[in-house]
């Protein structure tokens, strides 16, 4: 599926490379959502700025030479309740490698949930 020239996908991402049966990943909403400044509160709304865990299916190559991942994650509702199972591509920018057991650590180094 891969251009032949290049087949890897983004740097500190090779583990997730192969997808048979998937690839844990940090899924960080709002850098797949961009949304801009708030709006309001609104306690049963979709929480797009939280880091959720998902599954890497498959990197795909954009036109401009970018890389996307079909992910599955679930977008869960403000309050914990509710939400939305999800399978989408996905900005490699949002996305990290995930251990089971691991405590996600945001790009700046920081502990993050």
């Amino acid at each position: 599926m891969f251009d032949a020239s290049d087949p890897k996908p983004p740097d500190g991402l090779d583990e997730i490379r192969s997808v048979r049966g998937g690839r844990p990943a940090w899924v960080d909403l709002a850098a797949a959502f961009p949304l801009g400044e708030p709006r309001g509160i609104y306690p049963h709304g979709l929480d797009l700025q939280s880091v959720v865990p998902g599954v890497v299916k498959m990197w795909f190559r954009t036109t401009t030479g970018h890389w996307v991942a079909w992910t599955n994650f679930k977008i869960g509702g403000q309050d914990g309740a509710g939400g939305a199972h999800v399978g989408q591509h996905v900005i490699e920018q949002a996305l990290e490698p995930r251990r089971e057991g691991a405590t996600w650590i945001n790009r700046s180094g920081r502990l993050s949930g």
